[in-house]
């Protein structure tokens, strides 16, 4: 083991004794532990990363009323649903989800049904889709498409047209 703390001691020019670079490789080693760490408590804390919106728009079927809710509205929903989900709804879905429903603060009631903003004209509408209360229907995501009520866009198209004019840009 020596041997190759003198041939590393060597090549990095650290004549004179082994110590000298045992402390050096000592070193790095603690170094790299600590990134080692640095980065795993990162990961797990979703440091730097976006964790996507913070706002949620909802429109209730029944009122007309557009709301929004927060973030820690939608997990305080969830929490209220309890392991198997509201009756009649399968087991593990959350709030938001296709076909889900959430209550709406004002009435109390689970009349609400996902916004989708237009990128176009930025108006959040409703696609025709969402409004259907057959959850496995809004899962198998046949939904059609999805065209902004305020200005006509087809919001799949635009997406694609986006896209070509990235790709020939490049």
């Amino acid at each position: 083991m020596a041997g190759i703390f003198a041939t590393i001691g060597d090549k990095l020019g650290l004549r004179g004794g082994g110590d000298k670079v045992q402390y050096l490789l000592a070193g790095t080693l603690v170094l790299v532990i600590l990134i080692s760490l640095v980065a795993a408590i990162s990961s797990f804390t979703g440091g730097g990363r976006d964790k996507g919106p913070n706002e949620f728009h909802y429109y209730d079927v029944v009122t007309g009323e557009e709301f929004v809710l927060s973030r820690d509205q939608m997990m305080e929903q969830s929490k209220m649903e309890g392991p198997g989900g509201p009756e009649g709804m399968p087991g593990g879905m959350m709030p938001g989800m296709p076909g889900m429903r959430v209550i709406n603060p004002s009435t109390g009631e689970r009349n609400g049904i996902p916004m989708m903003q237009c990128p176009a004209c930025k108006k959040w509408f409703v696609t025709e889709a969402m409004k259907s209360a057959d959850p496995q229907a809004m899962m198998m995501m046949d939904m059609g498409p999805s065209i902004c009520t305020h200005c006509g866009v087809n919001i799949t198209e635009y997406y694609r047209e986006q896209s070509k004019n990235r790709k020939k840009k490049k």
